[in-house]
């Protein structure tokens, strides 16, 4: 989240002036890596200390201007999201502690950044890994998503598989509003899109659109239909 008046500096009026929320934010993860790094030097990281590698780099866009907030999340290899993440810095670096392994990681610039996310997947880890990134511009998907009898679905989850692989691209803004509308930011491509309703509803089942070449001015509509129950022995 920027700050509301990006122009705004912080100004000392004494002792107990408060800084600049960023740059606490930038402060105290420099502080945790430097730390970390500290105790691994030291031994005394305790077992999950000793065994933890460092994947860092840079976030930059395609113009090469360096990319501040961007989100990192990191996965295993059941799809499983992990408790280890961080935020790239203004100068667009980040640095992250975790066990060696191998990765799928995601990297989600800052939502109003009109740059799109992206994932690198088996990423391996070992010691200190270098992966820099460069994220390309996003496009802005609406569309909204409703039930057959009329009703907008909200909490629905959109997703877009490659056309070409059928993986999935990341993308953000992509759940719905409680009007059963979103506005997606994902990379230009061709995508087979599938609205999810959300877990909590066990009525209406995922409705998929044939593949369609997104362009920056696409509206997608979804109409849910009742689930069908299926058992067996």
């Amino acid at each position: 989240m920027k700050h509301p008046n990006p122009g705004a500096r912080c100004r000392r009026r004494g002792p107990d002036a408060v800084p600049h929320p960023r740059r606490v934010a930038v402060t105290v993860r420099r502080a945790l890596r430097l730390g970390f790094a500290l105790a691994l030097a030291c031994g005394c990281g305790g077992a999950a200390g000793a065994d933890a590698d460092v994947l860092k780099g840079v976030v930059r866009s395609e113009a090469g201007a360096p990319v501040a907030n961007a989100d990192f999340d990191v996965f295993d290899a059941f799809g499983d999201k992990l408790p280890f993440d961080d935020g790239s810095d203004p100068d667009g670096t980040y640095a992250i502690l975790l066990p060696p392994g191998t990765y799928d990681v995601v990297c989600q610039p800052p939502i109003g950044s009109a740059l799109a996310p992206q994932v690198r997947r088996g990423v391996r880890v070992d010691v200190v890994t270098v992966l820099d990134w460069t994220v390309p511009p996003a496009l802005r998907v609406l569309g909204r998503v409703m039930a057959a009898a009329g009703a907008p679905v909200p909490q629905a989850r959109i997703e877009f598989d490659r056309a070409d692989d059928g993986t999935r691209q990341p993308s953000v803004g992509n759940v719905t509003n409680v009007f059963g509308s979103f506005a997606a930011w994902v990379a230009a491509g061709s995508y087979r899109v599938t609205a999810t309703p959300p877990e909590t509803d066990t009525v209406l089942a995922p409705a998929r659109l044939a593949p369609v070449t997104l362009t920056g001015a696409d509206t997608l509509r979804f109409t849910l239909v009742a689930a069908a129950r299926l058992s067996g022995t």
